[in-house]
């Protein structure tokens, strides 16, 4: 009897261990699988946030392309401006100049001009200066060096490419006047004397006068000499004078085109 109801015990833990295991495993929570349309929105909520985070930053770094290319232009009309002003003072410079030279050119043919040496001197004092363009190249500098890829239009581009060389041809022409008008210097050094070249920079006529030597020689062939090279720097700077106007013309057109296109007033 006693073995009996011992099995019976035995036999209710065993059921009631069992019934704990079964409620155990019964009350965990049940996990459902994702189907595939959420993981597919999911991706695609992502997506659009990472996309338009793209676009958003493109447009700020386009606006700001913009803004530089603005500030380009401005900067260059402002370049083109200044060249357009230097070059009117020198072109006024040299038609001064050019009326000088044309007449000492003139006088110099007359054998009897040599008696009169100190007119002959006068207009040769327009020759002892030389002035050139020093071009506001500062934006084109910046656009040559990475800016001009902010340039949208490439007639612009173009055009302010076609620019720049202008100005490096106007370059080289007065290294190569620089260098003829030192040679002219040397040459008319021997003819005229220099000394003399005071008097008529400043007004002396209360000092006493000694007797003045204008010329040095009047050897026929340095004055031959003299003229053929008063010449060709005539000729040189007349020609100087055609890129001048060339390029203050492309300078005042550009102007009005960049302005209009940029609506700049």
């Amino acid at each position: 009897m006693y073995h009996k109801n011992e099995l019976l015990n035995s036999h209710k833990q065993k059921s009631t261990i069992r019934n704990r295991k079964e409620m155990e495993v019964h009350h965990h929570p049940k996990v459902e699988k994702k189907k595939f349309k959420e993981y597919f929105l999911e991706f695609l909520m992502i997506f659009i946030a990472v996309t338009l985070g793209f676009f958003a930053e493109s447009y700020r770094e386009y606006l700001n392309d913009r803004s530089k290319e603005k500030e380009y232009i401005q900067s260059f009309i402002q370049d083109l401006a200044s060249d357009t002003s230097q070059i009117d003072n020198l072109l006024g410079g040299y038609a001064r100049k050019h009326k000088a030279m044309d007449t000492l050119l003139s006088e110099l043919k007359k054998p009897a001009s040599l008696n009169h040496p100190d007119l002959l001197y006068k207009y040769l004092m327009y020759n002892k200066n030389v002035s050139f363009l020093q071009p506001a190249d500062g934006t084109l500098e910046q656009l040559k060096n990475g800016g001009l890829r902010l340039i949208r239009n490439h007639a612009i581009s173009d055009s302010i490419i076609a620019y720049s060389l202008k100005i490096k041809v106007i370059l080289i022409h007065q290294n190569d006047l620089d260098i003829s008008f030192h040679h002219l210097s040397d040459i008319s050094s021997e003819i005229f004397d220099e000394n003399q070249e005071d008097d008529f920079l400043y007004d002396r006529s209360i000092l006493p006068q000694p007797e003045r030597t204008f010329l040095l020689t009047k050897d026929p062939a340095k004055i031959n000499v003299l003229f053929n090279e008063e010449s060709k720097m005539l000729y040189a700077e007349k020609f100087h004078e055609f890129f001048l106007n060339d390029l203050k013309a492309t300078a005042t057109r550009y102007v009005i085109y960049l302005k209009k296109e940029y609506h700049i007033k």
